[in-house]
């Protein structure tokens, strides 16, 4: 199969696609098997997410166990294997609902039913446990309530997978939704975390099935969660649901504990524990009459749709061609603003290119000490260079754009609708290395093994700088993007690594395939661009970008 998101009716050697119902992490659709005539939940996960053979022969290993896994209250994967550009993952069809969407939409859970439900989950990870399997993810949008009221943890021995790879964080509100439930250690080192992690994140889902929010929800940056996680009290569970027995807030706060070795040692312990609390909870009354796993309802030709209770029915007559006649001189003006949006941004003025210098005033990011001192960027050095006699480019059309954590303003850089968007790989890294306050990269003996720079690094700086660059691009495009770094990943500096770096990135956007480059600032830490060579460097890449002359007298833009 070609990699084009299949649709309903497509068919993917055994499995018939009926329709699309999530994609968070890869794509995952309804489907029937066509021998069997039986229907099971198809999750397709993107090749390149697990193309490292170690971590593909992990995938397998644990793909392998979770089809031998046999309880009840684990989903379990009944095929795997690859088809083209796809790893192919079939699993148990459940007829039910996510205790997210339950808790979004019915509120708060009684309190034996919210123990009851995590009691039932324990019970599937004591399973998991047994088999060496670690979760990695558990949050309430990953435990399923089936209509006969069993709860069901799914995306067993796929959250790895997650934390391997930095493809599938597209989302912030996906990253920021996961990372309210992980456990401090995993924010340490992914790498050695054990079961007990899977005890954090079940007491956070906890706390979110009796309070209807997780834990930390003020929190709204990546700093603030992660800060929160490994250093701020939990929060009290008894101001936010005063009903709940202090004996349960001891038990929650036991599954909590910072200190993992302060934790239930077992899942099992945990169901234990919360047996006591669930002795009156009844999950099936809770499973609403509609299901989100429902296929939608079809209207019969010439027969009206049933009004939901509360709403009005439609209007008719005059009152309905007037409403008509309003809505489409709504989208008819709409639509000519975003014509002449999309016309200004397609065909620019022509003069001088536009250039956009994007860069961190971060410690670790700035390669001058002095600009570091008055809170400037690299951008300052880089305007200089393009400036520099002969004169590539005049100082109208540099436009500098510092960078932070929290940055958000792509819609300006769209707006200017730039040529070339010059930025330090590492801008969203140094940022967020200064809101965690971890250090200097440049003090670690060994930065690419310390599990908290690659975290940074990867999941958060790198994804980040990714998905700015994609929405640019997607949005202008005739943008084309220099990417630099002197060696913050070390990585950077080997060739086939950069090449590998700008394919990936085109898989994941395929507009911008070709309008990507990259350049390494020589001599490592001691670079900087008020050395001549970076400069001559930087103008190389640019002219060579841009089509520019050597020698070039700078345009008038109308």
């Amino acid at each position: 199969m070609s990699r084009a998101d299949p649709v309903p009716g497509d068919v993917i050697e055994d499995y018939e696609i009926l329709e699309k119902i999530g994609g968070n992490m890869g794509l995952v659709f309804r489907a029937r098997h066509r021998l069997l005539d039986k229907v099971v939940a198809l999750k397709l996960l993107p090749a390149e997410w697990i193309a490292d053979p170690a971590r593909l022969a992990r995938f397998q290993r644990e793909i392998r166990v979770m089809a031998q896994l046999e309880h009840s209250n684990l989903v379990t994967a009944a095929d795997a294997r690859i088809v083209g550009s796809w790893h192919l993952v079939a699993m148990e069809w459940i007829d039910g609902v996510d205790l997210e969407r339950l808790v979004r939409t019915q509120g708060l859970l009684p309190v034996a039913d919210a123990c009851e439900a995590a009691r039932q989950a324990a019970l599937g990870l004591q399973c998991a446990h047994q088999h060496g399997l670690i979760h990695r993810d558990i949050k309430p949008s990953n435990l399923m309530l089936t209509r006969a009221g069993t709860i069901k943890v799914i995306d067993m021995g796929l959250a790895l997978i997650r934390e391997d790879s930095t493809a599938q964080l597209t989302q912030t509100g996906f990253v920021l939704g996961t990372m309210s439930y992980c456990a401090p250690e995993q924010f340490r080192d992914a790498s050695s975390v054990d079961i007990r992690a899977d005890i954090y994140s079940l007491g956070c889902t906890l706390y979110h099935l009796l309070a209807g929010k997780s834990p930390y929800c003020q929190r709204k940056t990546f700093a603030e969660i992660v800060q929160a996680h490994l250093n701020d009290p939990f929060p009290s569970l008894a101001e936010a649901r005063p009903v709940v027995p202090k004996s349960l807030e001891t038990v929650l706060a036991r599954m909590t504990a910072k200190v993992r070795d302060s934790r239930f040692a077992t899942p099992s312990a945990v169901a234990e524990a919360l047996e006591p609390f669930a002795q009156d909870a009844d999950l099936k009354r809770l499973v609403p009459a509609m299901t989100q796993q429902d296929p939608p309802a079809r209207v019969t030709p010439g027969k009206p749709s049933p009004t939901p209770e509360g709403r009005q029915p439609a209007a008719s007559g005059e009152q309905w061609w007037k409403g008509r006649w309003a809505r489409i001189a709504a989208l008819l003006v709409l639509l000519l603003a975003i014509t002449g949006a999309a016309f200004l941004i397609m065909k620019p003025p022509k003069g001088d290119p536009v250039v956009v210098l994007m860069d961190t005033t971060a410690p670790g990011g700035v390669y001058d000490p002095d600009n570091l001192a008055i809170g400037a960027s690299n951008a300052k050095e880089l305007a200089r260079a393009l400036e520099a006699p002969p004169p590539l480019l005049p100082s109208q059309s540099l436009n500098p754009v510092p960078l932070s954590a929290g940055w958000d303003r792509e819609t300006y850089v769209i707006s200017l609708a730039p040529d070339l968007v010059i930025i330090h790989r590492s801008s969203f890294h140094h940022s967020y290395n200064a809101e965690f306050n971890f250090g200097a990269t440049n003090e670690f003996k060994h930065p690419a093994d310390d599990p908290r720079w690659r975290f940074l690094y990867d999941l958060i700086g790198d994804d980040k700088l990714i998905t700015l660059l994609g929405t640019i691009g997607n949005e202008v495009p005739h943008t084309k993007f220099l990417v630099y770094s002197r060696g913050t990943d070390t990585n950077w500096l080997r060739d086939d690594f950069r090449a590998e770096w700008v394919r990936k990135f085109g898989v994941r956007y395929p507009k911008l395939k070709g309008r990507i480059y990259t350049m390494v600032i020589p001599h490592y830490y001691n670079g900087s661009f008020r050395q001549e060579e970076t400069r001559e460097l930087l103008r190389s890449n640019v002219i060579e970008i841009l089509k520019l002359p050597k020698q070039r007298e700078p345009e008038k833009r109308n």
